[in-house]
């Protein structure tokens, strides 16, 4: 049984050892110096805002609150809808939280809509509140891209 475990455990030993700034050079991944920030490729948004809120609606739970929210999207592909709260879920002067409706863009071959397309491809998205970030708050306002909608208390 000893016998089996010795050159395992050399295997292992020597796996953590590094070899060093020689094969850096043939990993396709790793980071040049020489490399100018002109041949960098640019980053597509991890979320962006959604054209249109439709509904807001505001259900008891347990210590808090849901909102649940339906938006349109001019562009079909939007995935991973969510809300997100702006000025760090603190009501704003008016006593109204503000949350983001954010979703997932499509990808680059997606064709992006006309001037003239209409937001029709349906998302929906929720986010519970706890009952300490609604003090002091009158309500809810989420807005999209296009639009804002405002639910009181």
């Amino acid at each position: 049984m000893k016998r089996r475990f010795g050159p395992i455990l050399a295997i292992f030993a020597l796996a953590g050892c590094s070899v060093g700034a020689t094969l850096d050079s043939l990993n396709p991944f790793s980071g040049s110096e020489s490399e100018s920030p002109a041949q960098a490729v640019p980053v597509a948004p991890l979320y962006e805002r959604i054209d249109r809120v439709e509904t807001v609606e505001i259900g008891k739970a347990y210590r808090g609150i849901i909102v649940q929210t339906r938006g349109l999207s001019r562009r079909e592909g939007y995935f991973a809808a969510r809300l997100r709260l702006l000025n760090d879920g603190k009501p704003g002067e008016d006593g109204m939280i503000e949350l983001e409706f954010l979703a997932r863009p499509p990808s680059a071959a997606t064709p992006p809509p006309g001037p003239d397309a209409v937001a029709t491809f349906p998302l929906t998205a929720a986010q519970y509140l706890r009952a300490e970030q609604l003090d002091g708050a009158k309500g809810l306002r989420v807005v999209a891209r296009d639009n804002a909608l405002t639910q009181a208390f």
